[in-house]
């Protein structure tokens, strides 16, 4: 490590981004890589038949719905705590938890699964801009 303080600090900058990039769970199922083969697609074969290649996918369906909460959930979730730094009592020990996790992961080995708990964190940070939409959807409903 000593050697090499960069190359170390970038490693592990690098395994704790593709631990927040990769959904806990997507990896156990199996099959190609979702994330291959959208790549693929992308850099090689921009093609119709290419793209029915991705969605021929291993399971592609349930890991596009595995992906589809998992950011939906961190990107909610973020908006939910801009939205929430006025109750702050609530919205620091969550944002406090995901972050003591991230610290704790960037010196320790950061895997999708060990970073999974602060997917529950994103979550109910994730109520706030969701519960703020349902709130003014019906009032706008109400008006009508």
């Amino acid at each position: 490590i000593t050697g090499d303080i960069g190359g170390y600090v970038a490693m592990r900058i690098k395994e704790l981004g593709s631990s927040y990039l990769i959904p806990a769970g997507t990896t156990t199922l199996g099959g190609e890589s979702l994330r291959a083969l959208v790549l693929d697609w992308l850099r090689e074969d921009r093609s119709l038949e290419g793209l029915g290649r991705v969605f021929s996918g291993d399971d592609f369906w349930l890991k596009s719905l595995m992906y589809l909460f998992h950011f939906g959930g961190i990107g909610l979730g973020l908006l939910g705590m801009i939205l929430a730094r006025r109750n702050w009592q609530i919205m620091t020990v969550l944002a406090g938890f995901i972050l003591y996790t991230t610290l704790v992961h960037s010196v320790l080995i950061a895997i999708p699964r060990y970073i999974f708990p602060t997917q529950m964190a994103f979550w109910m940070l994730a109520s706030v801009p969701l519960a703020m939409l349902w709130g003014w959807l019906r009032r706008r409903s109400s008006r009508v």
